[in-house]
């Protein structure tokens, strides 16, 4: 015979996980596509690196700050505006951008 829960299992939603554009980390370069508005883009201690825009920001880890290594944003051909910041910590790679005419 079963017996009987005295509390119902129910799901819960999780809250509401959004990146704010296409990012990704490989082999110490980073790549930004698919913004939504304008871009932000600043340059953390540690390796890491601030992707913000309209819809949210990001912190992403393991981005390289040598010669060897590189930022590559792709835009959008909308007229969006992108930021890229290293005020408070130099980055020594590259930095590409490829945008439209917006």
């Amino acid at each position: 015979m079963r017996s009987r829960y005295a509390i119902r299992p129910q799901l819960m939603p999780l809250e509401q996980r959004c990146v704010p554009a296409r990012v990704a980390v490989l082999s110490g370069n980073l790549y930004i596509r698919d913004q939504v508005g304008g871009l932000s883009v600043n340059n953390l201690p540690g390796g890491r690196m601030r992707v913000s825009d309209l819809t949210g920001s990001v912190v992403v880890s393991g981005v390289g700050n040598t010669a060897n290594n590189a930022v590559f944003i792709l835009g959008t051909s909308r007229n969006d505006a992108i930021f890229f910041s290293s005020a408070t910590t130099p980055y020594g790679g590259s930095l590409y951008f490829s945008g439209s005419n917006g």
